[in-house]
């Protein structure tokens, strides 16, 4: 409650410190923000959704009874509604005039690329060694064990661990230290992230904003404490993200300059990153299929079919490389899928939670009836692999294990008792995703090493996933309305990353979302010169 009194204590500011400059500008603001305009009903949208997002538990939720409030924190609602109305019309029109609506010459790109860089890195640098180079999550320590001991498995991506055996050797010719080693392969992260970030950063430069515009905002932005630990944490979802950052970034280019169409390095490199981005983390696949989709409608559209196939032989070759060369190079050993099980058994749990088990395919019901009733409604809030890792040697424990082993015995058996569930019981699917995730679409952050930190976890208020979301269908409907469709580009991996996920996982984790947090940054950087670009607005003076 203290941060959100701050959040509005601060809104409140910038709009009183603002009405001069809204009252000076009434007339062309009115032009495009009375009730006749579009401009006016998305934003007016996006200010109710937001305000409902900061006080929706406080006003609304305090029973977990959707609507049942007081009549005066009806009213305080709409009076925040208002004011963040104003502050996004303030934001907007400042980033409107801090930009143009081309690609301006800049002789110093690469000399602002490189300062950007130091900025990203300098703030990186600096958590890693607050925190003792860096933060060792559970996966990564396994993943560490198999580079040192040559005992990989399939447990996690093939690329992954790989990626980290390759760094682990080079960076051993020159230590045999463990800590230091471990503090120069969580270094390397950080100095790709901010290879990355300094890109987007670069591209923002391009288009007219200022220096000091970008490295303010973007700085500000990656200091936030759960962005930072995001760039120290050993983790293949790291790794993930940065990918879909790159992937994102050079569609944009491959939209937006028609000569990356015919550059057949840069058409490789694109079919490179999209692989990584599917190897690395499996929810990956579907960016990659988003992502040659997009590459065929474009080929199609322009006759220029190079553009289509060397991307894709790229992508089927790495494939290659990774899943066929490599697997059988490092010896991968095959893993249990007991993990996947929870794929079938979590829809299981919330039929029995709800007393509709014999909705379930009749296979599955007799499946399931094997195990204890109190274990099925136990386990209805909770991962199925922490129930898997109880007293062994207790026989609800077994039985459960037991319909694990069975539903998970290959992938071909796994696949057909998921394809029963979405079959037989498809709302039960629905109701097992609505069950951990909340009204305004956030993912629970406490299960994630990021956000145990304590300095991660308050900093995360600060840039919630309900807040990314709603700004990114903001920019979608804008986009679409307004016949700025080149610039969805932008939304593919973060639209395919949720579809995939909604399928296969029961997503409460922050990090598989993360990528919206620094997306929607440049959605917003993008949306000004949307505006500027449309046809629909008249530059009134």
């Amino acid at each position: 409650m203290i941060i959100i009194g701050i959040i509005i204590v601060v809104l409140l500011g910038i709009l009183v410190f603002s009405l001069p400059y809204l009252i000076k500008n009434k007339q062309k603001l009115y032009f495009l923000y009375n009730v006749k305009s579009l401009h006016f009903w998305l934003v007016l949208l996006l200010s109710l959704y937001t305000a409902f997002s900061l006080v929706g538990s406080v006003f609304f939720l305090q029973e977990e009874i959707l609507w049942r409030f007081k009549f005066y924190e009806f009213v305080l609602y709409l009076l925040l509604s208002v004011v963040i109305f104003f502050n996004y019309i303030l934001l907007i029109d400042w980033l409107q005039k801090k930009s143009t609506k081309q690609f301006v010459k800049r002789n110093d790109l690469k000399l602002f690329y490189w300062q950007s860089f130091c900025l990203f890195f300098g703030i990186g640098l600096i958590y890693w060694i607050v925190f003792s180079q860096g933060i060792l999550s559970k996966d990564s320590v396994e993943v560490l064990n198999m580079a040192q001991n040559n005992d990989f498995n399939t447990h996690h991506t093939i690329l992954y661990p790989s990626f980290i055996k390759l760094l682990w050797s080079v960076i051993s010719i020159f230590s045999i230290d463990y800590n230091i080693n471990l503090g120069l392969v969580i270094l390397v992260q950080v100095i790709t992230f901010s290879l990355i970030y300094s890109l987007w950063c670069a591209l923002f430069y391009q288009y007219g904003f200022s220096k000091k515009v970008l490295l303010i905002v973007f700085g500000l932005f990656q200091a936030i404490p759960v962005n930072a630990l995001f760039m120290i944490i050993l983790w293949k979802d790291i790794y993930y993200v940065q990918a879909m950052l790159l992937a994102t970034y050079l569609f944009v280019q491959f939209y937006s300059n028609p000569k990356y169409a015919k550059n057949t390095i840069f058409l490789i490199v694109l079919g490179m990153i999209l692989s990584f981005v599917g190897m690395v983390r499996f929810n990956g696949i579907g960016i990659v299929l988003g992502g040659v989709l997009l590459l065929f409608i474009y080929a199609f559209q322009h006759k220029n079919w190079k553009t289509f196939f060397i991307p894709l032989l790229s992508v089927l070759s790495c494939f290659f490389i990774v899943n066929v060369f490599l697997f059988n190079v490092l010896s991968f050993k095959e893993v249990s899928l007991e993990h996947k099980s929870r794929l079938v058994l979590m829809p299981v749990n919330t039929a029995y939670l709800y007393g509709e088990e014999e909705s379930l395919h009749p296979e599955i019901l007799k499946l399931t009836k094997s195990v204890d009733r109190d274990i099925w409604m136990d386990a209805a809030y909770s991962y199925v692999s922490s129930i898997l890792n109880r007293d062994p040697n207790k026989q609800s424990t077994k039985d459960l294990i037991n319909v694990a082993d069975t539903i998970t015995k290959d992938n071909k058996t796994l696949l057909r008792y998921y394809f029963y569930t979405w079959i037989d019981s498809p709302f039960i699917h629905l109701r097992t995703r609505v069950n951990f995730i909340d009204i305004v679409w956030d993912a629970h952050s406490g299960t994630t090493t990021l956000v145990m930190n304590p300095i991660g976890n308050a900093s995360y208020f600060l840039t919630p996933l309900w807040l990314t979301t709603i700004i990114l269908l903001f920019y979608g409907v804008y986009c679409v309305l307004y016949k700025k469709r080149i610039n969805l580009v932008i939304l593919f991996p973060w639209i395919m990353n949720l579809v995939v996920l909604f399928f296969v996982s029961m997503a409460v984790d922050w990090r598989y979302f993360a990528a919206a947090n620094w997306i929607s940054l440049f959605a917003v950087f993008l949306l000004p010169i949307s505006f500027q670009d449309s046809k629909n607005i008249k530059d009134i003076k």
